[in-house]
């Protein structure tokens, strides 16, 4: 759960008929040229890539790992994730260059391409993101995939609370519970971060950071039907510290609103420590 440009870190429909294209990963003739995130990681020495071409990503999978089990079905999750993220951003039909898209069979085959062991990363400057994809831990695709269309729609987001937010909510929820049950119950249990919090001190680790993306997924989901898709949009590019300008009120106002909204929402009758523990098994999606 995180997006990046090639160089930093700021962090986790209809099918349509695909093109299953396997085989080489020499270049053809026509094809678009690696970004340099992905280029780097093609050329990583002792791993094998099985390449699966959609009409909206290149898919490379490590060969030989649990990811592979996921190759038949892959290329139309792709591209459901697509559609459904394109949707959600107002998008029209999908242009630019392709999406390039990783796959890996588990969280330290991840170090030698993103530096870290994340279940998933985005670089969002280079249109490439990184999954873990096993049977038991589905990739987290609509979640990844919105840090690159959002960013490549919406340019370059005032926090990074904003960015996990739209990505977060993207998901549609975790563990079967929405956002707003999962934001409800921290509330309940006065777990619920800050605004303040979200914006100075994101945290994109471990149990602290589960809750201020599910947080910000919940604030972003406010705003969206308090004030607009426009106005969210406005906040996207201004940040907390143009939300007045965006939202016409002030980030307290904000605030009040978004806990009364949530004080009113049934909470499921789950504990966080126990929403905490499926999530650190299965993910969200």
């Amino acid at each position: 759960m995180g997006a990046g440009s090639a160089r930093v870190v700021v962090a986790w429909v209809a099918v349509v008929a695909l093109a299953g294209l396997g085989g080489s990963l020499g270049a053809q003739p026509g094809a678009e040229a690696a970004p340099p995130t992905a280029a780097r990681a093609l050329a990583l020495r002792g791993v094998r890539w099985i390449r699966r071409t959609t009409p909206s990503a290149e898919l490379y999978v490590q060969g030989g790992s649990p990811a592979a089990a996921l190759l038949a079905t892959l290329p139309a999750d792709v591209e459901a994730a697509v559609a459904a993220d394109r949707a959600w951003l107002g998008l029209g039909p999908p242009s630019g260059p392709r999406l390039r898209l990783f796959f890996v069979g588990g969280r330290e085959a991840m170090r030698p391409l993103v530096g870290w062991t994340p279940g998933g990363y985005a670089a969002v400057d280079d249109g490439t993101a990184f999954f873990v994809a096993t049977p038991e831990t589905r990739p987290a695709l609509r979640h990844e995939v919105m840090h690159l269309l959002s960013w490549r729609a919406w340019g370059r987001p005032g926090g990074v609370w904003l960015s996990e937010g739209v990505a977060t909510l993207a998901a549609g929820g975790c563990g079967g519970y929405a956002v707003d049950d999962v934001a409800a119950v921290l509330l309940r249990e006065r777990a619920l971060p800050a605004l303040d919090t979200l914006r100075r001190a994101f945290d994109v680790r471990g149990r602290t950071g589960a809750t201020q993306y599910l947080a910000s997924a919940s604030l972003v989901a406010y705003v969206d039907r308090t004030y607009g898709r426009p106005a969210l949009r406005r906040l996207w590019t201004a940040g907390l510290a143009g939300v007045r300008g965006a939202l016409g009120v002030d980030a307290a106002e904000v605030e009040r609103g978004w806990h009364a909204a949530l004080a009113r929402h049934p909470a499921p009758r789950v504990t966080w420590a126990g929403l905490w523990t499926a999530i650190a098994a299965r993910g969200c999606e």
